[in-house]
């Protein structure tokens, strides 16, 4: 299903604020059995982020500003393809990012994923160099690096494999809904 609602522009402030009628807001629908996906204006600062799939409740799925929304993101035009909402997706379904931005050199548990330094925001060329020792070069074509839409187009096996992993363990119902919905 999907919602929509017709609110003055104005951009969500506050994280999840969007997600509660109260505030103007939307519910998320059955967040155990479907993928919600908000997408509105982020006040700045804010772009886009989804839920864990270790912390389950009423506000679970993915927020996304419409800049970095399909082929609408006017202000961000290295953000078009959506790519952002792929990232999310996998970020929700229990994938990390490749980089940390506290910490350096942050292991994302995928075995086949090589560390990364910082998260690259730029088209680098190929065997583009990284400071994590035993790690000389970054996947920067992967779809949980921050390299703009055109960059991207691929995950690795190993991570496939978490994510099917972490469907059936943590999200099982959403595979029961899907397979539902297409018989």
């Amino acid at each position: 299903g999907i919602g929509t609602l017709n609110i003055s522009e104005r951009p969500w402030t506050q994280w999840d604020e969007m997600k509660d009628p109260k505030l103007g807001g939307a519910s998320a629908i059955s967040p155990s059995r479907y993928l919600n996906i908000w997408v509105c204006d982020l006040s700045e600062g804010l772009g886009s982020y989804a839920t864990s799939p270790y912390l389950i409740d009423a506000s679970d799925g993915i927020v996304i500003d419409s800049r970095f929304f399909g082929a609408t993101g006017a202000e961000s035009p290295y953000y078009t393809e959506g790519k952002t909402l792929t990232h999310l997706i996998a970020s929700y379904i229990g994938l990390r990012e490749l980089w940390d931005e506290h910490s350096y050199c942050n292991d994302d548990f995928v075995r086949d994923t090589p560390l990364h330094s910082h998260p690259n925001y730029n088209c680098p060329g190929p065997n583009h160099s990284s400071s994590c020792q035993d790690y000389p070069i970054e996947m920067t074509m992967n779809y949980m690096d921050a390299t703009p839409d055109a960059c991207q187009m691929m995950f690795t096996t190993g991570q496939v494999q978490r994510m099917h992993t972490m469907l059936r363990l943590l999200r099982p119902q959403i595979l029961l809904s899907s397979t539902k919905a297409g018989s």
